[in-house]
């Protein structure tokens, strides 16, 4: 699993920023990481947020899943959906977690 590939919209084409260059992945991500509000109770998820950005960052074009534990995804999928809109949400879950995705059929 690679994180430094470009954000797609629903038809697939890249989505760029407004110098026109694709929006990539790994970026959102360390972005979330970084940035992402976290409840006063739950400071300590800053700490944990910052070393998982160090992980991928120093792992940057290597393929993380050697790198990320069930528990570093659950983080990462919860900083991106705490300030990410849906399509950049659905993105990086098909990467992280594609189970995640599955319809309901109930």
């Amino acid at each position: 699993m690679k994180l430094n590939i470009s954000l797609k919209d629903l038809k697939g084409k890249d989505v760029l920023d407004e110098d026109k260059e694709p929006v990539m992945i790994f970026e959102l991500i360390i972005d979330s990481l970084l940035n992402a509000k976290v409840k006063e109770t739950e400071t300590y998820r800053k700490t944990k947020r910052f070393i998982l950005a160090t992980k991928l960052t120093n792992n940057e074009t290597k393929d993380v899943s050697k790198v990320l534990t069930a528990k570093d995804k659950v983080e990462i999928m919860d900083a991106v959906k705490t300030n990410r809109p849906p399509i950049v949400v659905g993105r990086i879950a098909e990467i992280i977690d594609p189970n995640s995705l599955k319809e309901d059929t109930d």
